[in-house]
């Protein structure tokens, strides 16, 4: 899930209907964000690479799973610390970090955040190209946010009720 969702609540929530959850790690959460990359630094970890083409560019995803039980006082259910670098073969690269309520294995989380974007890629496309929620106009107060709403229900809706 987004970091929008990496909150005490959310994991309780998650947790209460007996799920799991694998929620991204920003740093807008220093003190835990801060305890996750030390726990990655010190353990010694699983790794595992797959690497594809993407936008005409070979892309290496490397991901690894530690386990994290001493911190799970800092976050409900937590049981590991995930880790997700995205390299690509100019040598750009970007590290998510993910809380995880299961050791997962490297892999797994692989799986895991590539089927949480094409999920979310797949909704935002039919909201740009059928609500074309890019052209939104509104800026004021709460309109924009407010129209997301609507626009999310509508689709939630025609889904729902396809015929």
């Amino acid at each position: 899930a987004d970091a929008l969702h990496a909150h005490d609540e959310m994991a309780l929530a998650i947790l209460d209907k007996q799920g799991h959850y694998a929620l991204r790690l920003k740093e807008n959460q220093p003190i835990l964000h801060e305890a996750a990359s030390l726990t990655l630094q010190q353990t010694p970890v699983c790794e595992i690479e797959r690497q594809e083409r993407r936008k005409g560019e070979i892309m290496t995803r490397t991901a690894s799973v530690v386990a994290a039980e001493r911190l799970e006082t800092c976050f409900p259910g937590l049981k590991a610390i995930g880790r997700i670098t995205l390299t690509s073969e100019k040598g750009r690269a970007d590290e998510r970090l993910y809380l995880l309520s299961k050791v997962f294995s490297a892999d797994e989380l692989l799986d895991i955040t590539r089927s949480h974007w094409a999920i979310e890629n797949n909704l935002h496309w039919v909201l740009d190209t059928v609500f074309a929620e890019d052209a939104g106009r509104s800026r004021k107060n709460n309109a924009p946010q407010n129209l997301a709403i609507m626009r999310r229900l509508a689709l939630n809706i025609a889904t729902m009720h396809p015929e």
